[in-house]
C-alpha cells in the first residue's frame, strides 16, 4: 500500500526583515513570510500541529492526535485534479441516508476479505460483458425462488462431477432439439417412468440392447410391429408364448397356438 510522503514546511528561502514571527512561552508560532519565492502563513502548534500556506497557494496541515469536524449544514468539496486518500489504519463511513458514487471507471481491491450486507433488494446491471473468475470454492444459497435466464445461448463446462439435486418436481422444456451425449455409462432411474413419442421414436444399440422388465412387458402398436433380425434369428426364453394374431418368427406360422417355445422355434 503506498503511503503519501510527507510535505515539510517551508521557510529555506526566508530573508531577514521579511519574516515576522510571533512566538509564545509555551512554543506556539505564527509566521508570516514575505519573502520573495517564499511567501508563507504559518501557525504551528508547540505540540506539532500546523497549517501553513506556502508561496504557490499549497496549504499543508500536520495533526498530532485527533482531528474532528463538524459541519452542521451542507458541504462540498471539489478537486479538479487528483484525489488521494491513505489510510493506515481503519476506515468507517455512516450514511443515514442515501450513498451514491459515481465514476468513469471503478475498480474495487482488497487484500482481505470483502462483505456485501443488503437488507433490501440488491439490484446488479451491466451495459456490457461480466466475468467472474473464482480461484476457491463457490457456494449460493437460495432462502426462496430463483430465476435464471438467458436471451442468448447458454453454456455449463464441468471438469469435475456435476450432480443436481431436486426435492420437489423437476420440469425441463426444449422448444427444439435436444442432445444429450454421454462418453461412459448413462444411468436413468424413475420411480415410474412414461418415454411418450410426437413422432417416430427410435433406440439404437451399438452393442447388446437388454429390455428387462420384473413384471408382465405390454407393446402396443397401432399397426404392425416389424422385427428384423440378422442371421442368428430371434430367441425366446419363456415358458409359454402367446399370439392373438397370425404370427410368423422364422419359417413356421403359429396360426394363433398357445403352447410352449421349444425347437423348432426361434424365439426373441
Amino acid at each position: 500500500m503506498a503511503v503519501a510522503k510527507e510535505i515539510p514546511p517551508g521557510g529555506k528561502k526566508s530573508k531577514y526583515l521579511g519574516n515576522h514571527v510571533w512566538t509564545t512561552e509555551a512554543g506556539h508560532k505564527i509566521e508570516i513570510d514575505n519573502s520573495p519565492g517564499d511567501r508563507r502563513i504559518h501557525v504551528y502548534h508547540a505540540s506539532g500541529t500546523f497549517i501553513e500556506i506556502q508561496d504557490d497557494g499549497a496549504r499543508i496541515t500536520k495533526i498530532q492526535k485527533y482531528d474532528q469536524e463538524y459541519v452542521d449544514g451542507i458541504k462540498e468539496t471539489v478537486v479538479h485534479g487528483r484525489f488521494s486518500l491513505t489510510i493506515d489504519g481503519d476506515y468507517e463511513i455512516n450514511v443515514t441516508g442515501k450513498m451514491k458514487i459515481e465514476a468513469g471507471d471503478f475498480e474495487l481491491v482488497s487484500h482481505k476479505d470483502i462483505n456485501l450486507k443488503s437488507d433490501g433488494n440488491t439490484l446488479q446491471e451491466h451495459g456490457g460483458d461480466q466475468r467472474v473468475q473464482v480461484n476457491g470454492h463457490t457456494s449460493h444459497r437460495t432462502s426462496k425462488n430463483r430465476d435464471f435466464i438467458t436471451g442468448g445461448d447458454n453454456t455449463i463446462s464441468t471438469m469435475g462431477n456435476h450432480m443436481s439435486t431436486t426435492v420437489g418436481n423437476y420440469t425441463n422444456v426444449v422448444s427444439e432439439a435436444k442432445y444429450e451425449m454421454v462418453g461412459g455409462l448413462f444411468y436413468l432411474y424413475g420411480g415410474g417412468m412414461d418415454i411418450a413419442s410426437g413422432d417416430a421414436l427410435g433406440m439404437s444399440s451399438v452393442g447388446n440392447l437388454t429390455i428387462n422388465s420384473e413384471a408382465a412387458t405390454t407393446v402396443l402398436a397401432g399397426t404392425n410391429i416389424t422385427s428384423k433380425v440378422g442371421a442368428t434369428g430371434i430367441k425366446i426364453d419363456s415358458s409359454t408364448v402367446t399370439t392373438t394374431k397370425t404370427t410368423y418368427i422364422g419359417q413356421p406360422n403359429l396360426d394363433g397356438r398357445t403352447g410352449p417355445a421349444s425347437p423348432p422355434f426361434h424365439s426373441p
